[in-house]
């Protein structure tokens, strides 16, 4: 194998130990695993120990963070992209850079033995993966990511990013390795229902600028602007045959346009959805008492590093609480994730003093606290916005949180959360093909145990069950197929 390869977060190594048990005499109910993931787990059990046998007992510690430290020759074979190959033919393996301007090291051309268990550990059980996220990719860095749309996405991990002894160094969130892929997964899912937004909108678009009622509009649209153009061009006449003077043609194209974007807002499509959802939440961080206090500090390190960015004033904070504009409102949202970067990298910055990089270090420690004390949990990930995108870590970080978490932060996000994955699970069926129905009782579970029940006790708004906040692809299972009925009982 290659020699360690060297990064952020230590080095780690290609060779796999050797997976074996250490017993003692004296206390027969204890033994050290140790696997070929190069991960070990020390056990206690309350029966007597059975060599051969799958056991795991009462763990007491280890070094696997909820990843499987197995006695098994089955699990400890795997080792390879090969092998994950071999179990799952229908998914694509293989070596990838997660940055496009970056090259994998020359010498990294199989992936360790940790990575390739812990994919197989999270695939298992999980049939039909391959309809939402058809390929999976490995490099070397700290990272990991998702792409793609409509079945053609992809998961791609660096080894550090996965490895548990960068998590125990590094920790990200509540996060563990297999909750790393978890995360993942669930932007391949917003991927999914983007590609089959794509395909819906596009028909509705095609309907509505056929229809009547947008003929009618555009029609009075054309009558001011013909009005107009005739009193400033008299030789313009206004019939069928004369060209529209080109100021007015822009108008014009920026009216249907325009028609055009606020019938697909009236559609519900999931990005809006999520963004009113994550817009409501930062209305709750700046109504925080210390949210202010925050901001006039941050204000006085930029004075102190001359390093500015582009931060909306207190007073700019306080008025898009009442802001009705969207758009308008999303700018000061996405600007706590902005907030956030900029102090942990003044935290860390050895271009100025210890006592600066203290003050920047406590700040981002205070910004922290108000997020997560007046979300339930959250980051500021939660709120960051990428170019037309909404907020794309919204469902996946809410998707971390445990049900009790999740219910006092949002139950809008639950139950849009439901409906993600009943799109997605009816959108395969509907295809011919065998729907995940383990994602579809996971995302069911995890819903009612958030709603508090059944008859969704904790649910303010009315109604309970799938397809209530979400329904421009989600359609009630009633309204589908009978046995969509039986699987949601």
């Amino acid at each position: 194998p290659p020699p360690a390869f060297k990064g952020k977060g230590g080095s780690f190594d290609m060779r796999n130990s050797v997976a074996f048990e250490l017993t003692s005499n004296k206390i027969k109910k204890q033994f050290l695993r140790t696997s070929s993931s190069n991960r070990y787990e020390f056990f206690n059990f309350d029966q007597d120990y059975v060599k051969g046998e799958d056991f795991f007992g009462r763990p007491l510690g280890g070094t696997n963070m909820d990843l499987k430290v197995s006695n098994l020759i089955e699990e400890n074979m795997v080792k390879t992209m090969d092998d994950l190959k071999v179990r799952y033919p229908k998914i694509t393996f293989g070596l990838r850079a997660l940055d496009s301007k970056s090259n994998l090291p020359a010498d990294y051309t199989e992936i360790t033995s940790s990575l390739a268990q812990l994919i197989k550990n999270w695939l298992q059980g999980k049939p039909g993966v391959h309809h939402i996220c058809s390929q999976i990719y490995f490099d070397t860095g700290d990272g990991a990511g998702a792409t793609g749309i409509l079945g053609k996405t992809e998961m791609i991990f660096g080894e550090r990013s996965v490895d548990p002894s960068y998590f125990l160094k590094y920790p990200i969130r509540n996060l563990n390795p297999p909750m790393t892929v978890d995360h993942e997964f669930t932007h391949t899912q917003q991927g999914y229902i983007r590609g089959l937004e794509y395909i819906k909108l596009r028909d509705l678009r095609s309907k509505y600028e056929h229809s009547a009622k947008f003929g009618a509009s555009m029609g009075r649209i054309e009558k001011l602007l013909i009005s107009a153009a005739k009193k400033k061009y008299p030789s313009f006449t206004g019939k069928y045959t004369d060209i529209l003077p080109e100021e007015y043609a822009q108008v014009w194209q920026i009216e249907h346009g325009k028609l055009l974007v606020a019938y697909q807002k009236s559609l519900g499509i999931n990005n809006d959805l999520v963004r009113e959802i994550a817009l409501t939440l930062a209305a709750k961080v700046y109504s925080d008492k210390g949210f202010n206090n925050l901001l006039k500090g941050v204000d006085k390190l930029q004075m102190i590093v001359h390093g500015k960015i582009t931060l909306p004033t207190e007073k700019r904070y306080k008025g898009s609480l009442t802001e009705e504009n969207l758009q308008k409102r999303i700018r000061y949202a996405h600007n706590l994730d902005k907030i956030e970067k900029y102090l942990k990298a003044r935290a860390i910055d050895n271009s100025i003093s210890e006592k600066t990089r203290k003050i920047a270090g406590e700040l981002s420690r205070k910004l922290k606290k108000i997020i997560i004390s007046r979300t339930g949990g959250l980051t500021s990930a939660y709120f960051g916005k990428y170019s037309q995108e909404t907020n794309p870590e919204l469902e996946t970080t809410y998707g971390e949180l445990p049900p009790i978490k999740a219910r006092k932060v949002s139950l809008e996000a639950a139950q849009l959360e439901y409906d993600r994955v009943y799109s997605i699970y009816q959108d395969i069926k509907k295809r011919g093909k065998t729907p995940p129905e383990w994602l579809l009782k996971k995302a069911e579970k995890r819903y009612y145990t958030i709603m508090g029940g059944k008859d969704c006790p904790y649910k303010q708004s009315h109604g309970c069950g799938p397809c209530l906040s979400y329904t421009l692809l989600c359609k009630p299972p009633s309204l589908v197929n009978p046995d969509l009925v039986k699987l949601a009982k």
